[in-house]
């Protein structure tokens, strides 16, 4: 199915790291990530859930059962701009993942029914991004709990001031964010960078049991980091950005 060479992602909402960033190598990414959005038709865009989880669902499970990949997802869209759905996967290293996407497409080309192209006349305008696994909430790795819903902050960096960016969410931001994570606020949090792909140099990811959760937690570390002057340094780094809410709707492990 030529569709699904096209993976989708999160936000998510994330994507499957290890150890906080204070915890790690500046440089190291943790996994990397094949991000696929979707613009879709809003009037059939319930159809394209339909076909992801009767024909690609059982595929990249079985991806992730035998360790092709780390993990996988479909987000469906809640608030934000344009893009109405999102996929992805996740593996340990670029070999990996490129390997991943020929197996998984000769899977999913062996077993097509058809909805390639039902899927393709529903979802017909996407782009793509690699994200690097920069850092995320404690103890977050493969498999380990995470939210029902999400919000992904895509950010416009200055390429040049990129990394210093990092160092202050390594330093100051790593903190604060693990400190709300737990029951009653956030479920997990990621940071992800461009590899390849579009404007957006910087992904920011939060995830939570709902909502309302999600948005007093986040309203809780803006209070946090109103007057930290190396806060308000990152935000003049990567001072534009585009907010998106997901339902996290299929999500292994």
């Amino acid at each position: 199915m030529k569709l699904f060479t096209k993976i989708c992602a999160i936000v998510s909402i994330a994507c499957a790291a290890t150890g906080t960033l204070a915890q790690q190598a500046e440089d190291q990414p943790q996994s990397y990530t094949y991000a696929t959005y979707y613009v879709c038709d809003v009037t059939r865009q319930g159809r394209a859930d339909e076909i992801v989880e009767a024909d690609m669902a059982p595929v990249y499970d079985a991806a992730v059962e035998d360790g092709t990949i780390s993990a996988w997802g479909w987000l469906v869209h809640r608030t934000g701009g344009m893009w109405r759905r999102a996929q992805f996967y996740t593996a340990s290293s670029i070999d990996a993942l490129f390997a991943a996407e020929e197996a998984i497409s000769a899977e999913l080309q062996e077993n097509d029914s058809g909805s390639d192209e039902e899927f393709g006349r529903i979802c017909n305008t996407h782009e793509d991004y690699i994200w690097m696994g920069l850092a995320s909430s404690a103890g977050n790795q493969p498999g380990s709990p995470r939210g029902e819903v999400g919000l992904s902050a895509y950010y416009v960096c200055e390429y040049s001031k990129q990394a210093r960016a990092d160092e202050i969410v390594r330093t100051v931001l790593a903190p604060i964010y693990d400190a709300h994570v737990g029951e009653g606020m956030f479920s997990s949090w990621g940071w992800q960078g461009h590899f390849v792909g579009g404007e957006y140099r910087r992904l920011g990811t939060v995830t939570a049991d709902d909502f309302p959760t999600l948005l007093e937690t986040r309203n809780l570390i803006i209070a946090a980091t109103a007057d930290n002057e190396l806060a308000a340094e990152f935000n003049e780094i990567c001072g534009s950005h585009a907010d998106y809410l997901w339902d996290i709707r299929l999500e292994t492990p």
